[in-house]
């Protein structure tokens, strides 16, 4: 009576199929008790779990017996370990939950019975409420409402449109997909990925994670979820997103971890509440609101922030390098995949900052060295101090458990006079870390319309802590500045972008160099944050001198200079020196000759012009004649 599927088939399907040509059968016979018709005779002869039947000689008693036995051996295949059988166990279905879902699937996967069903419903292969009713003919009533098993677990499909009899009911085709034995592969499901965890299966309650990095409460989870594997996802946005995940973890008999950006809304406090099958991890940078967590027996575990492991960050960029780095374990995660393809781990490190940084900032190189910056004692201390706090902050912050200030970053104040090496001395700094500088593109993250700036702000501050690079704010006085009184709504929103960068710098975990002319135009809340202040005054003579030795290099032709006469004459500016020694060069290599006293002059009367100081031709001494020599 009963003919075997195709070979390939899985033997729960042939037994879904068996039962599902059983009922179409014994639907058919009903019916033909009041209306013939042979096009549902030769349907029917045509299904491919009968042969040589004829339906006009069948009595319903025989068809029921058929019923009964396809029932039968479908019970018993459902207590096997095929795709289907692990989904409905996982889905915690019940016997007539499973018996139709397994009709749904047989009906899907075979062009016979949907022909038969459309002849049936009278439309292209629809199955509604009404015709499940006159299908099963009372032997169960399956309510089939989003809230019952299958709607919970969303392994259906249901179109709620019209009256309810006439509801469109079908297993949604990543169901049909994972009875068949291939990957779910739902086109709705999220950014995911399936991790193993020490579980056993045992769902208790929910567990929400609040704090720490991304990697850790991934670890927490997969240590306290109880579920033999967690499907993590990104916040689901949508409907069908929200679906797709829970679906997803269901045919893999997974916990779903939901990894929020954000608050969870409220299409997910739904499902949490619904899909009571699932063991649910929420996970989170910052606590959630009671008001926004589901109304479901939950456990809430705040993780402190963790230092990634000294060993692990040593054996990919050696002890010295991994000093002080503080980087997250998904970040570490992604190093690690990019090797051996980048071969260099610290190449991998500096793509972290692509995107955000590269189109907001500009990345410098550090290429400069304590040598080429002229400073006294006390200045040199207090930047090397910069670099000890970034290299030891895992010891003292980690290991000996002191508290830090507002903010586990540092964040470091360079003020004095234009040219003073305020820029050079953040790209020491940087060099001597082993980090890419990153000077902010003030123009290009800074807009007029309400929000953006800020929205700019948070995609520098998140990409710099994810690659563990320095930023520089060059002329942070532009925002960083005091706040003032509101007089307009410019001035209402100024005053916001101020108060954003204040919270953000607090949670900032990097390191963040900024340059003023004048320390006073920096709001003095910032100042309360600030880690180190360090102070660029002019340079006295004999520093003059040797920025004039460095600016000169051996490498370069001189003749006949007077450098003492420079460094004691004029008081400048490093930064000054260096463009007239610049000058001077240009005009001797354009006439193919050494650097001489003349160019220098020269040099020096462009670059007094230049900042706006009259010219003295007498300041020039026994040299000014030189002046009226160029032409």
């Amino acid at each position: 009576m009963i003919r075997n599927r195709r070979q390939t088939e899985p033997t729960l399907l042939a037994a879904a199929g068996a039962l599902t040509d059983a009922l179409l059968r014994r639907m058919v016979i009903v019916r033909r008790r009041h209306a013939p018709d042979s096009t549902l005779d030769e349907l029917v002869m045509a299904l491919p779990g009968y042969r040589d039947r004829s339906v006009t000689k069948q009595v319903a008693k025989d068809a029921g017996d058929d019923v009964a036995a396809a029932r039968r051996l479908l019970d018993t295949e459902l207590a096997g370990n095929s795709p289907l059988a692990t989904m409905t166990r996982a889905g915690g279905l019940t016997v007539d939950d499973a018996e139709l879902l397994a009709v749904l699937i047989a009906i899907d996967i075979d062009p016979h019975r949907r022909r038969l069903m459309t002849a049936l419903s009278g439309r292209n292969a629809t199955i509604t409420r009404s015709l499940l009713s006159e299908l099963f003919d009372g032997d169960h009533d399956a309510p089939l409402t989003a809230d019952d098993s299958l709607g919970a677990a969303a392994l259906i499909a249901i179109a709620n449109d019209g009256p309810r009899a006439e509801h469109r009911i079908w297993a949604a085709p990543a169901t049909v997909r994972t009875a068949l034995g291939l990957e779910p592969n739902d086109p709705d499901l999220p950014t995911h990925r399936l991790i193993d965890t020490d579980g056993d299966a045992k769902h208790t309650t929910d567990l929400v994670l609040a704090g720490g990095d991304r990697g850790t409460r991934r670890s927490t989870a997969a240590r306290l979820s109880g579920a033999r594997q967690l499907l993590v996802v990104e916040r689901p946005v949508t409907e069908a997103e929200w679906e797709a995940a829970v679906r997803t973890a269901t045919v893999h008999g997974a916990g779903l971890l939901v990894e929020l950006d954000d608050e969870l809304p409220t299409a997910g406090r739904r499902w949490i509440e619904r899909a009571r099958h699932l063991s649910w991890v929420i996970s989170s940078d910052h606590d959630l609101p009671l008001a926004a967590l589901p109304a479901v027996a939950w456990s809430e575990r705040r993780i402190d922030t963790e230092w990634p492991s000294v060993r692990r960050l040593a054996d990919l960029l050696g002890t010295e390098a991994a000093k002080g780095r503080r980087i997250t374990s998904d970040q570490l995660d992604l190093v690690e995949r990019s090797l051996p393809g980048m071969q260099d781990p610290r190449n991998a490190l500096r793509r972290l900052a692509s995107g955000e940084l590269d189109r907001l900032s500009v990345r410098i190189t550090p290429r400069r060295t304590w040598n080429d910056l002229v400073l006294d004692t006390e200045q040199h201390d207090q930047l090397r101090d910069v670099v000890r706090r970034f290299r030891h902050r895992n010891v003292v912050l980690g290991d000996w458990g002191m508290a830090p200030g507002d903010s586990v970053g540092i964040t470091v104040l360079l003020a004095g006079p234009p040219g003073t090496g305020k820029t050079m001395a953040s790209e020491i700094v940087a060099g001597e870390l082993g980090l890419d500088l990153f000077k902010v593109n003030i123009a290009a993250m800074v807009s007029k319309y309400v929000g953006e700036t800020e929205k700019n702000l948070e995609a520098i501050f998140d990409a710099a802590e994810a690659a563990d690079v320095v930023l520089l704010f060059d002329e942070a006085d532009s925002i960083f500045g005091k706040r003032g009184d509101v007089s307009d709504a410019n001035d209402k929103y100024a005053n916001l972008e101020t108060s954003y960068l204040l919270q953000r710098i607090e949670r900032f975990t990097g390191v963040a160099m900024l340059t003023t002319n004048l320390a006073s135009n920096i709001d003095t809340a910032f100042l309360r944050r600030i880690d180190v202040s360090i102070n660029f005054p002019m340079p006295e003579e004999a520093e003059r001198r040797r920025i004039w030795d460095a600016s000169l290099p051996s490498s370069a032709p001189l003749g006949e200079v007077d450098l003492d006469f420079l460094a004691k004459t004029f008081r400048i500016a490093g930064g000054a020196i260096k463009n007239i020694a610049l000058t001077a060069a240009f005009l001797a290599a354009s006439e193919d000759r050494p650097i001489t006293m003349r160019d220098l002059m020269v040099g020096t009367r462009r670059e007094s012009a230049k900042m706006g100081r009259l010219v003295d031709v007498g300041q020039f001494g026994p040299y000014a004649h030189l002046l009226n020599d160029h032409h």
